[in-house]
């Protein structure tokens, strides 16, 4: 329970000094997204609501995914995995527009070397 203290102070400070980034922070995401849509191999559910969050399938069988997620981080993007074949994303206060854009042509870039996962995969 004493963590649930210092989560409640950092929400709380939150609040109090970043209320009005959160409409960048949704609209950064939406940029996300907007890019992963174009990218091959990857599904995306649309979104109803602004949200900071994305989250994309990898349809690719042959992909790997905690194979690409370390590969993505290797390139200092950071990615969860959010289920079998599931990717979460988020933005925050320390996204900018062109870390989004970063982030995408590496998504993009790691996707494409899907000859590289299948040889990893038999590693």
């Amino acid at each position: 329970m004493c963590q649930t203290g210092v989560l409640a102070a950092a929400a709380n400070w939150a609040l109090d000094h970043n209320l009005d980034r959160l409409a960048e922070d949704h609209r950064l995401a939406s940029r996300l997204r907007t890019h992963l849509w174009q990218i091959e191999g990857v599904i995306l559910a649309p979104e109803d609501s602004p949200i900071n969050l994305a989250f994309a399938t990898v349809i690719d069988p042959g992909i790997n995914l905690d194979l690409l997620i370390a590969r993505l981080s290797q390139k200092g993007v950071l990615v969860s995995k959010f289920g079998p074949r599931r990717l979460r994303m988020a933005t925050h206060l320390g996204v900018t527009e062109s870390g989004i854009d970063f982030a995408a042509s590496a998504i993009r870039e790691v996707m494409g070397a899907r000859a590289e996962f299948k040889a990893m995969a038999l590693a």
